[in-house]
């Protein structure tokens, strides 16, 4: 029996119109769009809707990072990326833009917006006794007192 695609049962379509999340090529991940068009002002920030929340498998989470090497449009990045979606995270999925131009910028319907990837979450670490063959000096990340 062939299982349905992942895809059938992650993506819930939260508006009408909106773009289906595509894979750009196999083991990428997904590009979310832009629905709806959306207007920037210089030197302003704003959400920007994808029409789709996601389900879950279990045992998962989802990293939504900057697309390398592709400019949304010019002067405009992605804020607060990477972030993580939990399971408990069941609502829209918008994403922070920023119009760093001095011009305004409008994202048309459909412009791809952020890469989507699944991961496996779970239990990762474990307690060790000692650090074998360290000496402890300083103060962790915020260097020497």
């Amino acid at each position: 029996m062939r299982q349905a695609p992942l895809e059938a049962d992650f993506f819930v379509r939260m508006r009408p119109g909106a773009w289906a999340p595509r894979r750009a090529s196999s083991g990428s991940g997904w590009d979310l769009r832009a629905v709806g068009g959306h207007r920037l002002a210089p030197h302003t920030h704003g959400l920007v809707p994808t029409g789709y929340s996601l389900k879950l498998p279990p045992g998962h989470v989802v990293l939504l990072c900057p697309r390398q090497g592709t400019p949304i449009a010019p002067g405009v990045r992605t804020l607060n990326l990477p972030a993580v979606v939990g399971p408990e995270d069941d609502g829209e999925l918008d994403v922070v833009l920023e119009n760093r131009s001095d011009r305004p910028v409008t994202i048309t319907a459909g412009t791809t917006l952020v890469r989507l990837l699944l991961l496996p979450s779970g239990h990762f670490f474990g307690q060790a006794s000692a650090l074998a063959g360290r000496r402890r000096e300083g103060a962790g990340i915020a260097g020497y007192l």
